[in-house]
């Protein structure tokens, strides 16, 4: 899946985010749109939104902290893994990274960058959580890009 994802991102960079259903039927309607973030839902919908975007082709990546009724421990990640045709996650917690490394996701580490100092912790924190591979800046999916 993650070379499928990396193809999908060399042939159209563009990645949709999606905030509510209208951005759903729209983002299902352009073929040229192949990854979406969806940032919205709840714990009755993200199940049916990930399969509207499934049915259209697309690959799904859930923001878990965005997603109503979900708590930020780990096992939310099994629960998209068990419970939607996600591909992915994103998150601003590293053990939510963590678990969805493990289940096989795609995983998009969001973070807010306000200094050099921030930007430091954070590759920090990465390499002591295990989640930097050490990147030479040249790949920003699974790394830190040099800024």
């Amino acid at each position: 899946m993650k070379y499928y994802f990396y193809q999908a991102l060399e042939e159209n960079p563009i990645i949709a985010a999606i905030k509510n259903m209208d951005d759903l039927e729209l983002c299902c309607s352009l073929e040229e749109i192949r990854v979406v973030f969806v940032l919205f839902g709840d714990i009755c919908t993200i199940r049916t939104i990930v399969k509207r975007l499934k049915d259209a082709g697309k690959i799904a990546i859930v923001h878990v902290d965005l997603i109503v009724g979900l708590s930020s421990k780990e096992i939310v990640v099994d629960f998209i893994k068990m419970s939607t045709e996600a591909d992915g996650i994103i998150s601003t917690k590293v053990p939510l990274i963590r678990r969805g490394n493990e289940l096989n996701f795609i995983t998009v580490q969001r973070c807010f960058l306000l200094d050099s100092m921030a930007y430091e912790n954070l590759r920090q924190q990465q390499h002591q959580a295990g989640l930097y591979r050490g990147s030479s800046g040249n790949h920003a999916a699974g790394h830190l890009k040099d800024v």
